[in-house]
């Protein structure tokens, strides 16, 4: 689902950055207008003003939390658990 998410806001111009932990960060997104990034670097630049979260269930709620504590906007699908 994140590829979906990442594409849809790439179309809409509004994607800067994407984490994936088995990619270096700072190198471009295949396809994308978009680097790889660290979810920390994005929550401390203050020109991202949202993240979406595509991840395994589990771990929503924690990164909803820290997005959501950096004064993030966030875009969650899945339940918090």
């Amino acid at each position: 689902m994140g590829k979906n998410i990442a594409r849809t806001l790439n179309d809409l111009h509004v994607l800067k950055s994407v984490v994936d932990m088995h990619y270096t960060p700072r190198t471009p997104v295949e396809g994308l207008n978009a680097t790889f990034d660290e979810f920390d670097h994005i929550l401390q630049d203050q020109d991202i003003k949202g993240v979406a979260i595509a991840t395994p269930t589990p771990s929503h709620f924690d990164l909803a939390h820290e997005a959501l504590t950096a004064g993030k906007h966030v875009f969650l699908e899945k339940p918090f658990y």
